[in-house]
């Protein structure tokens, strides 16, 4: 999020009532520099607490981004917040193309011993005997 995706020039407005067809609902309206944001929900008290926290952020003096509308430590914990699966996935998009194959072995190799823990690979995969050597990762990730 660079500064020019970031403003200080907030306006929230009160909570409106929605009367629809099947059911009533609340809708939360803002605005961040010249964009305007909504947000509907199923009851009063629900609305009130999202504009209530927009409104602590803004008199906290935090900047909002122009492109979601939300306050800038909302952004923070959403990017916190995403699955490791998530980053992992996006880590091994971007460079992919650019490994050689060795490489891209190891590195699957250490994500999936990331994703099971510290464990050991034989505990979690197959019953060990006396004097059988624990599996290689790689075959379980790729087959034997």
């Amino acid at each position: 999020m660079t500064s020019s995706d970031l403003s200080y020039d907030v306006r929230i407005w009160t909570v409106e009532i929605r009367n629809g067809a099947r059911r009533t609902t609340y809708r939360v309206r803002w605005f961040v520099g010249a964009s305007s944001f909504t947000e509907q929900f199923v009851t009063r008290k629900l609305a009130d607490s999202f504009r209530a926290g927009l409104l602590q952020a803004a008199s906290r003096g935090e900047s909002f981004d122009r492109r979601t509308g939300r306050p800038r430590s909302e952004a923070v914990l959403a990017r916190a917040d995403r699955r490791w699966v998530e980053v992992a996935r996006e880590f091994i998009d971007d460079r992919w193309d650019d490994f050689s194959p060795r490489h891209r072995k190891s590195t699957v190799e250490g994500l999936v011993r990331r994703a099971h823990g510290p464990r050991r690979l034989s505990d979690a995969t197959a019953v060990r005997h006396p004097g059988q050597h624990e599996p290689r990762l790689s075959s379980v990730v790729t087959g034997p």
